[in-house]
């Protein structure tokens, strides 16, 4: 068999053709070399050794990844704090109050509400809306639904701010009687591809648990 030589312009070929070649096998990095610096008769402002760029290009990754780790660490620790507030209630005017203002505030949502076809909702702070508007959104017990916004519910097109996408989970049909929601809403795009549903999940079933001990 004559095997084709390989020659430079070869690799930087085969190279240009795979720019992440070196992504998907690093190992190889470990066993080259590369200059130090460019002061050199090849040095210009304009270049940087490939040293030099594969370290930024990783600081940059590793610089997201760390940005992502942060905010979801801050967001972990809202709703861990938010939920020991909320065990901690014992009046139900002071539920009201954390529904109407509290919740939105401490996890950053532009709109959270209680939404539901029976209209003692409205005693806790929530928004009664007749039952034909929830046959849609409304799903079996404890389901949730991440998505862009629902603008079907007359609440949400009455939030001042523009709703981009909502979380929507399914009470208990026991706690009321009839069917009830409770709306997460953002004007950003963080309900979208399930994003931290562990965490809505988690803080919607305390949720819905401290409301029954009012009923």
């Amino acid at each position: 068999m004559i095997r084709s030589k390989i020659t430079e312009k070869k690799v930087q070929e085969f190279l240009e053709k795979n720019p992440d070649y070196f992504i998907k096998h690093e190992k190889i990095l470990s066993k080259m070399n590369f200059p130090n610096n460019l002061k050199t008769k090849y040095e210009t402002k304009n270049v940087i050794s490939f040293k030099d760029w594969l370290f930024n290009s990783l600081k940059q990754n590793y610089r997201q990844v760390l940005k992502n780790a942060e905010h979801n660490f801050f967001t972990q620790k809202a709703v861990l704090n938010l939920v020991i507030d909320i065990v901690r209630i014992k009046r139900t005017d002071i539920f009201k109050k954390y529904v109407n203002n509290e919740i939105c505030k401490s996890l950053k949502l532009d709109c959270f509400l209680l939404i539901s076809s029976s209209k003692r909702v409205e005693e806790f702070g929530g928004y009664f809306t007749e039952k034909k508007n929830l046959s849609d959104i409304y799903k079996k017990k404890g389901e949730l639904i991440m998505d862009a916004v629902n603008e079907t519910l007359p609440q949400i097109k009455n939030v001042k701010k523009k709703i981009i996408s909502n979380a929507i989970f399914s009470l208990d049909n026991e706690i009321f009687d009839e069917p009830s929601i409770i709306v997460f809403g953002s004007k950003e795009k963080i309900f979208l591809q399930n994003r931290g549903t562990d965490l809505i999940s988690f803080f919607s079933n305390i949720f819905q648990e401290k409301l029954k001990q009012f009923l």
